[in-house]
């Protein structure tokens, strides 16, 4: 399969993606768009779940966490993982559910 793209540093999007037509989506390398999906593959990945690289991904500690979270050791976990976002992470509590807590990542702009 042959891919053809104006693009100068092409890598597969994320989900891999075939067009109707036939071709593989790509995205330009170290576009805001292949880092922010980069940064969002590292957070669905806890800490030691990817045997190439045991130190890649998100802190254990997200799922079921008691109290506030560490968003320092998120942002530097994600740093760790993905050194070209610039982040910022917060926490807020869920308007609805006094036990929920969100963790928002926001990637690129004035982080």
């Amino acid at each position: 399969m042959r891919i053809r793209t104006l693009l100068s540093n092409p890598h597969f999007s994320h989900p891999f993606t075939i067009r109707p037509n036939g071709r593989v989506e790509v995205v330009e390398q170290d576009s805001p768009e292949e880092v922010a999906t980069c940064t969002a593959i590292a957070l669905r990945y806890p800490v030691g779940s990817r045997e190439a690289d045991p130190t890649f991904g998100r802190p254990l500690n997200l799922s079921f966490a008691k109290g506030p979270i560490d968003v320092e050791a998120v942002a530097a976990a994600i740093t760790h993982s993905e050194p070209r976002a610039p982040i910022k992470v917060t926490e807020e509590l869920d308007e609805f559910e006094a036990a929920l807590r969100k963790v928002n990542v926001l990637v690129g702009g004035e982080a």
